[in-house]
C-alpha cells in the first residue's frame, strides 16, 4: 500500500478535495489503475501556506482537509476555517469518505493524488 509516510515534508500551497459520484468504485480502486475527472466533483480547497506549520507533513495535510471537509458540530459547509474555500455546486454536500479524492497542489511543480483509504491515505496516479 502507498501509503504517506509521516516524515515526509513538503510545503503545499493549496490541498484541492473532491467527491466522488461513485464513491463505491473508487473504494476498489488500486493505485495505479487508471481514473478520470468524470467521477468528481470538486468540493473545497484548503491554503496550507499559513498556520498550519512551517513544513507540515503530507499526512497532517491530508488530515487536515479531511477534517474540514466532515459534519462534526455543524455542517462543514458552514466555513468554520476561513483557509477552507468550499467550491459552488448545485447538489447537496456531504462529508470527505472512503474513496473521496485529495490533490495537492504545491507552489510549484506538479500535483499529487491521493485516494482516501480506510486507513490514511493512498498515493494515485493522475486522472487520465
Amino acid at each position: 500500500m502507498n501509503t504517506v509516510q509521516s516524515n515526509t515534508r513538503t510545503t503545499f500551497s493549496t490541498v484541492k478535495v473532491y467527491h466522488t459520484t461513485d464513491p463505491s468504485q473508487m473504494k476498489r480502486m488500486q493505485p495505479d489503475a487508471p481514473w478520470t475527472r468524470a467521477v468528481l466533483v470538486y468540493v473545497a480547497s484548503l491554503c496550507t501556506t499559513r498556520d498550519v506549520r512551517d513544513t507540515p507533513t503530507l499526512e497532517h495535510v491530508l488530515d487536515q482537509a479531511f477534517e474540514l471537509t466532515n459534519s462534526i458540530d455543524a455542517p462543514w459547509v458552514q466555513g468554520r476555517n476561513p483557509r477552507l474555500a468550499v467550491q459552488p455546486y448545485e447538489g447537496g454536500r456531504r462529508s470527505t469518505s472512503v474513496g473521496d479524492i485529495m490533490e495537492l497542489v504545491p507552489a510549484s511543480g506538479a500535483s499529487t493524488w491521493y485516494l482516501v483509504a480506510p486507513v490514511g491515505f493512498k498515493r494515485i496516479n493522475p486522472p487520465a
